[in-house]
């Protein structure tokens, strides 16, 4: 392929022993990761179960930005019915339009300034960002998974002309595909009763890795998103299953495996300030995580993913290419 599959999915630990050590640290013993995901599990396919609450809004935007012929209208009334989230778009245009010497005064202009397609995006980025992946307990880990979503996100929607999808459906399944990872986090942070303090995130990654897809479909239904979307992210690891929805779950398996080789993984580096050249696959002893086992797109599902888009070795050059040159502005502009 023209990239190789990144193997950086290891998380660092946040410092503490495995959950079920003794505290004499004799015979410490691992915690029961297969108890776990059948709890996390459980819990996320009980009818109490409620996913982080995203706006009336946002909903709304994801219906709207499957619409090719959405009309600037239609996104200022959507908008506008939603005081928090039009707050935020005027908050964002009066800024940038500072910057640039232009004066926003109403929440029209601040659309016409940023465009349908930034607002859309950055409306449903915010509202993830502030609702799903934001928890006290794991906010470094937090604040990766966001990461990840976010480059995933903007290489999906770039991946969308080589298939039969929109591009803000697929910049929003980009951001989505791991929500199953944040939900778990936040179920662990508030307790079940068995794990007090919440497990370094390390010692339980396996379980969390097995159950993520499940999860993140469960959370999407429960926001009463489309169906396509939660087929798409419940498929992306393995490209096989939804066959209207294979083109998607393929532009994300395809930008998620690019978001990790370019630096733009989970695991945490050996030294965040020195940025990586683009384009650098990392070894799997590169950063201080040690988890490189966990390899999250084998090179077969790969293979499927690039097939159903109709990827040639040429295609891919250009694909790898532009992820590059669009993660290389996504760091500059973050």
């Amino acid at each position: 392929m023209a990239w190789r599959q990144a193997r950086d999915i290891g998380w660092r630990g946040r410092g503490g022993a495995p959950v079920s050590a003794r505290a004499d640290g004799a015979n410490p013993v691992g915690p029961d990761l297969d108890a776990i995901a059948d709890r996390l599990l459980a819990r996320f396919e009980s009818p109490a179960y409620q996913p982080p609450a995203l706006p009336a809004a946002v909903r709304a935007l994801v219906a709207l930005v499957r619409r090719p012929d959405a009309t600037l209208e239609e996104s200022v009334a959507l908008i506008e019915r939603d005081a928090y989230v039009a707050a935020h778009v005027q908050t964002l245009a009066e800024r940038e339009g500072m910057a640039a010497g232009v004066k926003v005064t109403s929440l029209r202009q601040a659309i016409l300034f940023l465009g349908l397609v930034q607002v859309h995006d950055r409306v449903i980025d915010h509202a993830l960002e502030t609702c799903v992946f934001r928890c006290g307990a794991y906010a470094p880990e937090m604040g990766r998974l966001r990461r990840h979503a976010v480059a995933t996100a903007h290489l999906a929607r770039s991946l969308a002309e080589w298939a039969p999808i929109e591009g803000g459906l697929a910049f929003v399944a980009g951001l989505l595909h791991d929500v199953g990872i944040a939900g778990s986090l936040r179920l662990l942070a508030e307790g079940d009763g068995r794990l007090v303090p919440p497990p370094d995130v390390e010692s339980i990654w396996p379980a969390l890795e097995r159950i993520h897809a499940r999860a993140t479909a469960l959370m999407t239904r429960r926001w009463g998103l489309p169906e396509e979307l939660a087929l798409a992210v419940a498929g992306h690891d393995a490209c096989r299953d939804a066959d209207a929805a294979r083109p998607l779950a393929a532009a994300v398996a395809i930008a998620n495996a690019l978001a990790h080789h370019e630096g733009f993984g989970l695991a945490e580096r050996e030294d965040a300030s020195v940025a990586e050249p683009p384009g650098r696959v990392r070894s799997d002893s590169g950063g201080k995580d040690g988890l490189a086992a966990f390899d999250r797109t084998p090179e077969p599902v790969l293979e499927r993913a690039c097939a159903i888009l109709g990827l040639d070795l040429r295609a891919r050059h250009l694909v790898a290419h532009r992820a590059r040159r669009e993660l290389e502005q996504l760091a500059e502009s973050t």
